[in-house]
């Protein structure tokens, strides 16, 4: 077996929905279950999608969480050209860094700004 990239696995995964999609007249059978679950046991997994496979929306991405390739867990500001301005909370303090959208995958996590509390 070769070694696909990531593309590949993405695109393979893809082909073997559309190929499911046309084969699929009035029900799904057993052939077409079994069939389709040989062909998922020898694809990797389909990878995540990053934030280079998602259009930036201001109300959906601002102060969401996303992970590096490297398992850092960032809070993304805002995007500028190919790269996603992020955080690094509670330690990053006010350094916002620049990363490429292809290394960050969102987690579904959000953070909110609050105002501290006088006592």
């Amino acid at each position: 077996m070769t070694n696909p990239n990531r593309q590949q696995i993405i695109e393979a995964h893809d082909a073997l929905k559309k190929l499911e999609n046309a084969a699929w007249h009035g029900g799904e059978d057993w052939h077409s279950t079994h069939w389709k679950n040989l062909i998922l046991a020898a694809l990797p997994p389909k990878p995540p999608e990053t934030m280079a496979d998602i259009e930036w929306e201001d109300g959906r991405h601002y102060l969401a969480e996303a992970e590096t390739e490297d398992g850092i867990k960032v809070v993304m500001i805002s995007q500028h050209g190919d790269f996603i301005r992020c955080t690094q909370p509670p330690n990053s303090g006010d350094v916002v860094i620049g990363l490429p959208r292809e290394e960050l995958t969102p987690t579904g996590r959000y953070y909110t700004p609050t105002q501290p509390q006088d006592n």
